[in-house]
């Protein structure tokens, strides 16, 4: 169970982190389309 715990936030965290190196890497010019993986991840993290 403990190891499940730590397994899910563990992916979370490291989805997260993808995201906001996809957004900085994306760039301002598109941030909408930056915006749609946020949104979608907004659950996940939570």
């Amino acid at each position: 169970m403990m190891d499940s715990l730590v397994l899910s936030s563990f992916i979370k965290w490291v989805y997260l982190f993808v995201i906001v190196v996809g957004v900085y890497a994306v760039g301002p010019a598109d941030e909408p389309i930056a915006a749609v993986p946020l949104f979608l991840a907004h659950p996940l993290v939570i």
